[in-house]
């Protein structure tokens, strides 16, 4: 049996931001879950963007925090004495760079009815803008996905999961929408497909702007340390080894999945390369979900050992 954490979901930082819905486990093993208004019901989550700073706080100055700016805003991450590797890269990272993240989420609540997100890290690594491109263009497929499913829910309100999947939508998405209509009402969701639209415009155009916290916002912050400003400060690629990745429990199981996976890429690849959905349908690995699968390839790919030349076309190095 394969041992497989949850899924690291993707995200733009402005749909993380707005998540105002918790899921709270009950007991130690029991996960808790941030439900985002588009309905993504998130315990981890993969980032990639610009680390535009990084600062210690708190009075001891063990905790680190360090903000990465995507197209549509910006993800907040602490290290401290329980990351003792994370923190110590945050500590020697030089902003601005390239950064891929993948953590738990976490909130903060400090009063009833106010609740903040942030990322606690499980993997820092240094990225190329290459890197930054691919995880923009995933990450607006995931979100567009997610809309298709809001919206049809705001169409019929009393829709089920069975009809929401009969139309097209993945029951994923399906059990997110109805979950976020009872959280949110799913009023307002246009402005997270503005959003997306604008990332990938951004990304055509090469005009992808950096979200920056001014120096008078962090002192306005307190201890939430959201509030977001904007620079025009373009950060330069940079391609080094991964600076952080510790060994966990649940790895042996992650590096079985992910040499079946490669396989799966290698053998559809031929001369054009492998198609991503042809990947998903077809890996033959017993108990693996489609979700399990992306997980796979986005390792892969952080890896380097696989790369998406197009939107939905797979090879390997």
């Amino acid at each position: 049996m394969v041992l497989i954490r949850e899924t690291a979901h993707r995200m733009f930082a402005q749909e993380f931001n707005a998540s105002r819905h918790q899921i709270k486990g009950e007991g130690e093993k029991e996960p808790s879950y941030v439900v985002s208004p588009l309905g993504a019901k998130v315990n981890r989550l993969h980032v990639v963007g610009v680390c535009t700073d990084v600062e210690p706080v708190g009075e001891s100055g063990e905790v680190w925090r360090a903000r990465i700016s995507d197209p549509t805003g910006v993800f907040t991450v602490y290290a401290g004495q329980y990351q003792p590797d994370a923190a110590h890269t945050l500590s020697n990272l030089q902003p601005p760079q390239f950064v891929a993240v993948t953590g738990k989420a976490r909130t903060y609540e400090p009063e009833p009815g106010s609740m903040f997100v942030s990322i606690r890290p499980e993997t820092i690594d240094l990225v190329d803008e290459a890197s930054r491109d691919q995880w923009i263009l995933r990450t607006a497929q995931r979100t567009i996905e997610r809309l298709k499913a809001s919206t049809a829910v705001r169409a019929n309100p009393h829709t089920t999961k069975e009809e929401l999947v009969e139309s097209g939508v993945r029951a994923i998405d399906a059990d997110g929408a109805l979950l976020a209509q009872e959280a949110y009402g799913l009023t307002g969701v246009d402005r997270f497909a503005r959003a997306t639209r604008d990332a990938v415009t951004y990304l055509k155009d090469g005009t992808i702007p950096v979200h920056r916290i001014e120096p008078r916002d962090r002192d306005a912050e307190g201890g939430g340390g959201f509030s977001r400003g904007n620079s025009g400060d373009t950060p330069s690629a940079t391609t080094p080894p991964p600076t952080y990745r510790p060994e966990e429990k649940s790895g042996d199981g992650d590096d079985v999945l992910d040499d079946a996976i490669l396989k799966q890429v290698q053998e559809l690849e031929g001369s054009n390369g492998a198609n991503w959905e042809d990947v998903l349908g077809g890996a033959a690995v017993d108990g693996v979900t489609s979700e399990q699968v992306e997980e796979a390839l986005n390792r892969l790919m952080d890896k380097g050992l696989v790369y998406e030349p197009t939107l939905g076309v797979l090879k390997t190095t």
